[in-house]
């Protein structure tokens, strides 16, 4: 062999990465009790609005209604900041880091013998593959722009015959 994978051992270990993906999100959900995240936010979320709803329902000005978008600005503007602190840590780019490398080390090769299998599979048709097609289209736009170059020439060769015969 080559020491190209077989079908097989791609496969197994496309299940294996994705078995250890999935036991990784188990251990996750099944770890203590997540809080709720609806229980946490709708306490704070319904103590907003009762003075809002308050203050439209007697007439509130728009003042009002820029202070409370300027309220939830500044809360989706804190999430922000936590979310890219949280994001730019080294235990998140080492956890991500590592997730790419196991799933791209399951997909890559078993991306790269689909694409020879389809490109056998259509060769087997008669049918161009899609590499085949874009080689094609390279040298007809070569030839397009050879052609065009030969009228101008053409053209030119005309038109110094042409200037020939007015003198």
């Amino acid at each position: 062999m080559s020491g190209t994978p077989s079908p097989e051992e791609l496969i197994g270990k496309w299940r294996q990465v994705m078995t250890e993906g999935m036991e990784a999100w188990l251990a996750m959900l099944t770890r203590a009790p997540q809080p709720d995240v609806f229980q946490f936010w709708m306490p704070f979320f319904n103590q907003s609005m009762a003075p809002l709803a308050q203050l439209m329902s007697q007439g509130a000005s728009a003042e009002v209604l820029r202070f409370w978008k300027g309220f939830l600005d500044q809360g989706i503007e804190s999430w922000a900041k936590a979310l890219e602190q949280a994001m730019t840590s080294e235990g998140f780019a080492g956890a991500f880091g590592k997730y790419l490398n196991q799933y791209l080390g399951a997909v890559g090769p078993a991306h790269t013998e689909m694409k020879k299998a389809n490109e056998e599979y259509l060769r087997a048709l008669g049918l161009p593959s899609r590499t085949q097609i874009a080689e094609m289209a390279s040298q007809i736009s070569w030839v397009e722009s050879r052609i065009e170059e030969l009228e101008a020439k053409i053209e030119q060769v005309l038109a110094g015959l042409a200037a020939l015969r007015a003198d």
